[in-house]
């Protein structure tokens, strides 16, 4: 069975933040990108983990916005 995993992304003019929930784990991960915390190295590892693994990523604005900006 796939791992699901739920997301959500935000944006601001000097901000980017994803959560993202593992349903299969119960637990949350969130990742920030600003001028005072920038964990985008941290974020693209555990994104292409999720890719090279095959999970399903489910989102709230997915088709509109939160799939595009990942991309």
């Amino acid at each position: 069975m796939k791992n699901i995993i739920i997301y959500d992304i935000e944006t601001l003019k000097n901000l980017f933040t994803i959560t993202l929930y593992d349903v299969d784990k119960d637990e949350y991960i969130s990742f920030v990108i600003h001028e005072l915390k920038n964990q985008f190295k941290e974020m693209m590892k555990y994104l292409e983990h999720l890719y090279k693994n095959n999970h399903i990523m489910v989102g709230f604005n997915n088709v509109n916005f939160d799939y595009p900006v990942l991309h």
